[in-house]
């Protein structure tokens, strides 16, 4: 009767209890979704500094 209670718990619950079993696997996880953030962030950055060079570029051409 103890295995069907746990059956019955929603899928992300179990989830939550494989990770608390399991912390590598709960850290993987997090590594893998801090770095998908991280990686788009810097993204953003990266397009950002590239439109202030040619900012800077074209604005140090109207003074020289």
């Amino acid at each position: 009767e103890g295995s069907s209670s746990s059956s019955s718990l929603p899928p992300h619950f179990r989830n939550d209890i494989r990770f608390c079993a399991n912390p590598q696997l709960f850290f993987r996880a997090l590594l893998r979704q801090t770095a998908n953030l991280w990686a788009t962030v810097m993204t953003d950055v990266l397009d950002s500094a590239n439109g202030l060079s040619a900012y800077l570029d074209t604005a140090l051409e109207q003074f020289l």
